[in-house]
């Protein structure tokens, strides 16, 4: 299985190539930190949900390469657009589990932080491992919810538990991937020298997005031949 998703993940990129590209134009949006307050009011919002929704579009425009659906970029932005509301709760349960590892890095660090720069970045690092471990067991939740239209996302979120159960080692490199992209962003690097990682992790976010199409879509393949109707 995982050489089929590592696979299936190159052939989306090299089909989509201009994925990267948007994604890393986005990454820009860390100068706005160096805007004035009153600009980073009012563009913060606009921002995040041009980003928020540009990642929707890529997943659903690289499913297409190895789906039938969403085969054009208008048909996977009509998918993003409506798969926002659920993929927007979707995100609230993965910081649900991002808070849980934070937890359990205080714990084991058995250190007092703050809330100062330094000492988030320390402990966005530190606790990297334990994030991902979460978040594999919600690796391929987002993608029903856009390529398929789910809008349930509890169901959604047992489906991705299944999966993480039968192929963890995939489901934690995808959740390495989500989990060092976070951390990197809080790292108290000078502006260049953050937008240029930054910017490489752009770059390689859409094999990550691409291996949790391809696993998801592999996964329920197998699921319907085993019991039709069901995942």
């Amino acid at each position: 299985m995982f050489s089929d998703v590592v696979r299936d993940a190159a052939r989306q990129y090299r089909r989509r190539p201009l994925a990267g590209l948007l994604l890393v134009v986005l990454s820009a949006g860390l100068l706005l930190e160096l805007a004035p307050e009153a600009v980073q009011a009012v563009a913060w919002l606009p921002l995040t949900v041009v980003s928020f929704v540009a990642e929707l579009f890529v997943i659903a425009w690289l499913a297409g390469v190895i789906d039938r659906s969403h085969r054009t970029a208008a048909e996977s932005l009509r998918a993003a657009i409506s798969a926002l509301w659920p993929a927007l709760k979707a995100s609230l349960l993965e910081l649900c589990y991002v808070a849980v590892g934070l937890l359990v890095g205080l714990v084991l660090f058995g250190r007092a932080f703050d809330t100062s720069p330094d000492s988030v970045a320390v402990l966005m690092a530190g606790t990297a491992p334990l994030i991902a471990f979460g978040l594999a067991f919600l690796a391929v939740l987002v993608p029903p919810l856009v390529i398929d239209g789910e809008r349930k996302v509890l169901v959604a979120a047992a489906r991705s538990h299944r999966v993480a159960a039968r192929y963890f080692p995939i489901c934690l490199l995808i959740g390495l991937g989500d989990a060092v992209d976070m951390a990197l962003r809080y790292q108290r690097w000078s502006t260049q020298v953050l937008l240029a990682i930054v910017a490489a992790m752009a770059l390689a976010r859409p094999f990550v997005l691409a291996m949790a199409n391809s696993l998801y879509l592999r996964t329920r393949q197998q699921a319907l031949a085993e019991r039709p109707g069901v995942l």
